[in-house]
């Protein structure tokens, strides 16, 4: 999920069928040394306690948890699995609907799986104060480069204070 090498994402997850070959032969990859952060800090904690080591699923459960970990950004999969805005978004179509406050799009330029050129065609036909910005890294833009982001957030939002 948090790969190093982008490139196994299109090779063994966006493939039907691949991702379950990859786990029944229990395959395994370098972590993003984006994500390592959060890891080493968990485990600089557990070295500190009285508590046995832990494994890595363990690891990655604590590190990822923490303050909702997932819920976020599992919010979006959520919707779009249980089709939860598709009855706005066909009266939006059909009204002819436009966003009419400014809006910033974080289009993740390096996402191996994500379609930035098909999210930018249907965001734009609806908001004609679209800023669009291109951070370098992949699919989890704000894991990968924080810093990037919080920093085309408070340009964005700056111009409006």
């Amino acid at each position: 999920m948090y790969a190093q090498d982008p490139s196994l994402w299109k090779a063994h997850f966006g493939s039907i069928g691949r991702l379950k070959e990859w786990l029944l032969h229990d395959q395994r990859t370098a972590i993003g040394s984006w994500c390592e952060e959060k890891v080493v800090l968990v485990l600089a904690m557990r070295r500190n306690s009285a508590e046995p080591p832990i494994q890595d699923r363990a690891i990655h459960k604590e590190a990822f948890t923490a303050d909702g970990g997932y819920a976020a950004p599992l919010l979006w999969y959520h919707g779009l699995v249980n089709n939860i805005s598709v009855a706005d978004e066909c009266a939006h179509a059909c009204e002819g609907y436009q966003h009419r406050k400014p809006l910033l799009m974080l289009v993740a330029s390096n996402d191996p799986i994500a379609i930035p050129g098909a999210q930018l065609d249907m965001t734009r036909q609806y908001a004609p104060d679209l800023a669009v910005k291109e951070p370098p890294p992949g699919h989890w833009v704000m894991l990968e480069a924080k810093d990037a982001v919080n920093k085309e957030l408070r340009d964005f939002f700056e111009k409006f204070a």
